[in-house]
This record gives C-alpha cells, structure tokens and sequence, in this order.
C-alpha cells in the first residue's frame, strides 16, 4: 500500500509528500505449442476442413490450460516457495458454507479497498451456493428472515457497501469442492504475454506435407496478496481467522 493518506497543512506551510515503493520478485512464464501435419490429399479429399476444426480445438484446450495455470497461481502465487500463496479463512460451522461466510469476506475485502467481483469454485460449492436462500429469493423479507410484525423494513444504505455482482466462475482445476475463492479481477493477477499467439506454416514439398504450428509465451503474476481470499468450509474461522495482513 502507498503511503497516500493526505495530510493537514496550515496557510503558507509545505505540502507532504507522500511516497511508493516496489518490491522485486522472479516470475517463471512458459512458452506452448503444437503442430498439426496435414497432407495434400487430406485437404484436398477431404469434404470437411481438417484444419479449421484443429484449430478451433486448440483454441477451446489452449483456454482451459491457461485457466489452470491463472488458478493455480491464484491459490499458489506466484513463488515457487509458497511465500505468495492465497489467504485461507474458515466457515462459521466448519462443515458447510454459509452466507454469512461470504458476508464476513465481502465486508473485510471491501474495507480493504479490494471489491471482490468473481466468486472461482467448483461444481459442488456452486450448486450449493445457488441453493442458499439468500440468492433464490433475494428480497429483503426472505434474506433476514421472517419479519414478526408484519411491517417492512426499511432500506439499508451500507456506506461500506457489498458488492452489487458477482461473477460465479465455475472449474474443475480447483484444488479441492472444499474451497470457494473471492477474487478482485483488477488487482489479484495479471497476465503476462512475452509473446502472443503465434499461427506458423512450414510447407514440405518433398512429402507433400504441410504443417501448421501455434505457439505463444505467457504467464501469470499476482498483483495485491488481499485481493485474493479463499473460504475453506472444512475448518472453522475460530481456528482460521485473517491473517495479519488483512
């Protein structure tokens, strides 16, 4: 965090300054490819377009392989030693989640300057979260309960407010159905592209072969460690609260 925080100063008296410092740290990106060889009679005998489906496969594979290196840098980071891995918390009855477990996540990422906009699970924490009551009827009279006295309550403005969307990211790379990770998109992770996608041609005239290579150079990067926050509904948050540097 800058040191930001603006300062009082009296008629005629110098301004602060405030300041911003950076670290450094090593961050291993990779490069991938693959190739197809097709040869003429297989394109011109062929009454589908070999190549266009190939590639549109490699798009769909190249896709879920990034999204597996972008999670595992979430709940790992970034450092081969663990040293930037992702905050895990515990759930209120250390068994199953919660709203109020999301709640606590929200409001402390929020005071922190970090909105939490995605929620990244896998398929059995989703369906869990989509059958809490809070979002099947997400109207004040069923999301606090039943109200006793007949009387609608009013509106609450919270000036820490939650968030007003979520992204629900469903993927089967997650570590484990125990998880649910709060992510906030802008400051979490970046993207590192040393080179982007590459599509190269290498025509063999003598087999009368001609193939098709792609390729691109990239990686992941963690950008703020409190960006990121992982809900481990197997532990308690008695035993696993925050740690320090949230």
């Amino acid at each position: 965090m800058s040191d930001a925080m603006p300062k009082q100063f009296g008629e005629l008296e110098t301004m602060d300054a405030g300041a911003m410092s950076f670290g450094s740290k090593t961050v291993k990106i990779k490069k991938m490819g693959i190739g197809l060889k097709l040869s003429d009679e297989a394109q011109q005998y062929s009454a589908i377009n070999l190549l266009s489906i190939y590639l549109e496969d490699v798009g769909v594979k190249l896709g879920l392989g990034l999204d597996q290196i972008a999670i595992d840098t979430i709940f790992n980071g970034d450092q081969a030693d663990g040293s930037d891995s992702i905050a895990v918390i515990g759930s209120e009855n250390g068994t199953s989640f919660a709203y109020y477990d999301l709640l606590r996540a929200w409001v402390r990422m929020q005071l922190l300057g970090n909105s939490p906009n995605a929620l990244l699970m896998s398929e059995a924490p989703t369906l869990s979260i989509l059958q809490m009551e809070e979002f099947k009827n997400p109207s004040p009279q069923y999301a606090f309960g039943a109200n006793p006295s007949g009387i609608q309550a009013p509106t609450m403005n919270f000036k820490t407010p939650l968030p007003q969307n979520q992204s629900v990211l469903t993927h089967g790379a997650m570590p484990s159905a125990n998880y649910i990770a709060l992510i906030s998109k802008a400051n979490a992770m970046i993207k590192l592209n040393a080179q982007p996608l590459r599509v190269e041609q290498d025509r063999n005239p003598s087999t009368q072969f001609t193939a098709f290579y792609v390729s691109l150079t990239t990686g992941f990067a963690t950008l703020k460690r409190d960006a990121r926050l992982c809900i481990n509904k197997a532990t308690a948050f008695s035993g696993a609260g925050f740690p320090s540097y949230m």
